[in-house]
């Protein structure tokens, strides 16, 4: 295999390690491409979500370039419809528009899901399914 890459035109080359990558990136459902380098907390930058003491906040935090952001818009849309009118308040925030609350954040990678409830953070890890981020953003108090 090595030696038919070797007498390979560059450009197919490219095309393969390409494929290789789509491949490798669809395979894990955190992949390297849509994680942003570690962003360092700037403790001159107010946290938009400190004091928070009424209900629960529900946040993502997404990404225009990132693949699986864009795959679970469906789901969040759910989540939204499902805390309408409720204590919970479920808001989106875009690393580029909102660039200082993802910062204030110390968010990593994206997609990314924390509530905030009792003026503490908790980051969300399940599926990304509207059942599994509800279920989950109801059993926390």
């Amino acid at each position: 295999m090595l030696k038919s890459l070797l007498g390979m035109h560059p450009l197919q080359k490219i095309f393969v390690l390409l494929a290789i990558a789509t491949i490798f990136c669809s395979v894990f459902t955190d992949c390297i491409l849509c994680k942003k380098w570690p962003l360092t907390f700037d403790a001159n930058v107010r946290n938009p979500f400190e004091g928070f003491d009424t209900g629960k906040q529900l946040i993502l935090y997404k990404a225009d370039f990132c693949s699986h952001c864009k795959a679970m818009k469906g789901e969040w849309e759910k989540v939204k419809t499902m805390y309408q009118g409720s204590s919970t308040q479920v808001e989106t925030l875009d690393s580029e528009k909102d660039a200082d609350a993802v910062k204030a954040a110390n968010i990593q990678a994206f997609p990314t899901i924390q509530l905030v409830v009792n003026n503490k953070t908790l980051t969300y890890s399940g599926d990304r399914t509207a059942a599994a981020i509800s279920s989950w953003a109801d059993a926390q108090s």
